[in-house]
């Protein structure tokens, strides 16, 4: 061939794919002529719907022998065959009478979104050749493939015909019930021709194919090398504890070399192997009956001939059946008032109701969770039972009916005791009336202004911490949320020198009720816990309050290093690095933590939201807990979700959240160490966000709890000793009276650190 007609087929490509096609010859010679076009703006690319049917026209090549032989004309065209060499897939072929390619098997985008062809020219006389590249891109198509949806699958057809399928009259009417199709038609009249392939099973109403471990794509025809694990039962049943199971890893067109199981604490599970043909087909392991302990990840490791390493992982999460607990599943609850049987403790009754069947009420005097809690009404007042509130009696008044009507008429008891005391101390009676008014009247007073009231004794309280406004500078804002912000600021201390302090206030375009009240929380908490001026070293340090002037503001310490939960990704990328995962300095920040909490739990002050991102890690790297009500703002994250409650919007930290603080709204010393727990998890993960198996990321109330109720927990994070994943799972315990206290989760840290107990000995002993 002459160059002449090197020039010609490369004009031809050209007009065929684009303008913009940039061509260049590769090679001349006796052995013919290879024309490769480059991808220049998209000129030698072609795109196909992945839903375009078997058989349809992709390109025509026709003009590309013509350009080729330089001659014309049917009887000539058949001296050429067209091949693909490269990057088919089984996907396309070359009809030989028209010369024309066409698609050969179903696409499917998932599988392969584009295809590199290599064609290749050949001319059955001189056996000259030309060769080219062709691209060819496919499209998704929204719902395409379709879906195989097992809720409404259609039972097959019988071989022997038992089963009906539609048969449809003249007049529109079905004559015969549709109870499925033939095994190879689908749809509402059975006339479409199913294309699975490889034994899939072709669904009766869309036609989609459910592939067989080891093919993929439309017609599951596309070979698929992958490690499976099939459970037995299946995957529709659900997994209950003391039933059994077995999990059995195949391994489809894999050459393998062997086959092992492990646990998430990479321990080797003792396996079945079945042998054919002297290489392992598939392994099983069985949990016969499925425990507590089994729940967690299962991984089948496979290892080919050729030393590719090929992987496959299922959770396990079993349940307790329908109305049983316990540690085998064994006991039944039977809760009574419709109450919910949780995994673990059984019953798990409301406020004011107790028994192992939610059965009994509390007992006079006694109120709460668990009945656990006295009422503190005087009088004989009856108190209710869920929340403790007093009912005073006629002639009673106060919250706890501390209050009597001095008039005998009113209060016969009241009456009785007068008349006695008149009869003996008539002078102490007139001073006890004089009293008795006086008192009624500032009570009166107070209910009257109760606001002003509380706002008064909180700015008493807090007057001693006002910081003159000309003390402070600030530098620039360090965190913003919808509510609030936070500025850095330097500030000059009784003693003469300048600190670094956080200074944060409420943004005055959005001083709503909520955000007001979470303010002043947090001035008070601090107030309270600074009462000697020093506070606690696991506290963040309070420094004072700006409140004569707008904004007001809160002045805490500067912590150099941010929150705990930042610092922990900058250990997870050095451990990436290093792989030093710096456990001990990681369960530092956890003891550092219970300590703030033992002190919180000491006055009595409830958090309601510890977790990695309100701690702060100081310059001498010791973790304090910090933001006690305005942090669900000014750190804006996904950790909190916004609710309605009572009427106001309130944003709440669901995943740290107590079962009784979900369910209920109550909000104590220990639904603080359940969040504590979820902190620690947070610290053995290197800071993930908490994620329950077998729920949304973003869980809602209801979805949380019952992820709760079926004894759904966090699962042990990777690289964390069972050590620490026992004292967490410990904080999760639903009854909180058997939750540890802050003092024994620090004295279980730290008997897990002798550098940090000896150190904090020698502390206390100096």
């Amino acid at each position: 061939m002459a160059p002449c007609g090197t020039f010609r087929v490369a004009l031809l490509l050209i007009n065929l794919f684009s303008a913009d096609a940039s061509v260049r010859p590769d090679r001349v010679g006796n052995g013919g002529n290879v024309i490769t076009v480059r991808e220049g703006n998209g000129g030698n690319v072609i795109t196909v719907r992945e839903d375009v049917a078997v058989g349809s026209a992709v390109q025509n090549l026709r003009d590309l022998v013509d350009a080729g032989t330089g001659l014309t004309g049917d009887e000539y065209r058949s001296l050429w065959s067209v091949n693909i060499t490269k990057g088919n897939f089984g996907r396309f072929e070359v009809s030989v009478e028209n010369l024309t390619l066409i698609v050969a098997a179903p696409l499917d985008y998932e599988t392969h979104p584009r295809y590199n062809l290599s064609l290749e020219l050949t001319n059955t006389v001189d056996k000259s050749f030309w060769s080219w590249n062709l691209i060819i891109v496919v499209v998704d198509v929204p719902g395409y493939p379709p879906y195989y949806n097992k809720r409404c699958e259609t039972p097959v057809l019988n071989d022997d015909g038992s089963s009906d399928y539609y048969i449809v009259s003249s007049d529109g009417y079905y004559d015969v019930a549709f109870n499925g199709c033939p095994e190879s038609r689908y749809g509402l009249f059975c006339d479409k021709d199913c294309v699975c392939k490889n034994g899939a099973r072709c669904h009766g109403y869309n036609g989609a194919c459910e592939c067989r471990p080891g093919w993929r794509g439309r017609a599951c025809d596309i070979p698929w090398p992958e490690v499976v694990i099939i459970p037995s039962p299946g995957d529709s049943v659900v997994k209950y504890i003391g039933t059994n199971l077995t999990l059995t890893c195949v391994a489809p067109l894999i050459e393998v070399a062997n086959m092992t199981w492990v646990d998430r604490e990479g321990n080797e599970h003792n396996a079945t192997n079945v042998i054919e043909e002297g290489t392992i087909r598939n392994s099983s392991i069985s949990f016969q009956p499925i425990s507590e302990s089994a729940n967690g990840e299962h991984t089948c490791v496979v290892k080919a001939l050729d030393g590719e390493m090929f992987n496959a992982t299922l959770v396990l999460n079993a349940v307790c059946e329908l109305n049983y607990y316990g540690e085998a599943c064994s006991q039944v609850c039977d809760c009574q008032f419709e109450m919910t049987c949780y995994r673990w403790e059984g019953c798990l009754c409301p406020p004011g109701r107790h028994g192992d069947k939610c059965e009994h009420t509390c007992a006079p005097g006694t109120f709460g969770l668990n009945c656990s809690m006295n009422c503190k009404c005087q009088n004989n007042a009856a108190c209710d039972a869920v929340n403790g509130s007093c009912i005073c009696a006629e002639g009673q008044s106060g919250e706890f009916c501390q209050n009597v009507d001095p008039n005998p008429e009113n209060n016969p008891v009241v009456g009785v005791h007068i008349t006695v005391l008149a009869s003996v101390l008539p002078a102490t009676f007139l001073v006890g009336c004089i009293v008795i008014v006086i008192l009624v009247r500032r009570c009166r007073l107070h209910l009257d202004n109760p606001v002003d009231t509380e706002v008064n004794l909180e700015m008493e309280t807090l007057s001693s911490w006002e910081v003159d406004r000309d003390d402070i500078r600030f530098e620039h804002m360090i965190g913003e949320g919808e509510f609030g912000h936070v500025v850095r600021g330097r500030l000059r201390v009784p003693q003469g020198y300048q600190v670094l302090v956080a200074a944060k206030c409420i943004r005055p375009d959005r001083m709503t009720a909520s955000a007001v009240r979470d303010f002043r929380r947090e001035m008070d908490i601090l107030a309270r816990i600074h009462e000697d001026k020093e506070g606690h070293p696991n506290v963040v340090k309070f420094y004072g309050v700006l409140t004569k002037s707008e904004p007001q503001y809160i002045l805490v310490e500067y912590a150099s290093n941010e929150e705990l939960r930042r610092y922990l990704w900058s250990l997870r990328e050095q451990y990436k690095i290093t792989g030093n995962s710096k456990l001990l300095d990681r369960l530092g920040f956890a003891a550092d933590v219970a300590s703030g909490l033992s002190e919180l739990a000491r006055l009595k002050i409830v958090h309601r939201d510890i977790a990695a991102r309100n701690v702060v890690i100081s310059d001498r790297k010791v973790a304090k807990i910090a933001d006690f009500g305005l942090s669900r703002d000014v750190y804006v994250s996904s950790a909190y979700e916004r609710t309605n409650q009572g009427g106001e919007e309130e944003l709440l930290p669901l995943k740290w959240m107590a079962v009784e603080s979900l369910r209920d709204g109550v909000y104590t010393c220990e639904s603080d160490v359940w969040s504590y727990g979820v902190l620690l998890w947070e610290i053995a993960s290197f800071g993930e966000e908490p994620r329950y198996a077998g729920g949304p990321m973003h869980p809602d109330v209801c979805t949380l709890l019952e992820l709760l109720r079926k004894g759904v927990r966090l699962q042990q994070p990777e690289n964390c000793p069972m050590s620490v994943y026992k004292i967490i799972r410990s904080c999760w315990v639903v009854d909180p009276s058997k939750r540890p206290t802050p003092e024994e989760l620090l004295q279980k840290i730290e008997q897990m650190n002798p550098q940090r107990r000896h150190a904090t000995h020698l502390v206390n002993h100096v």
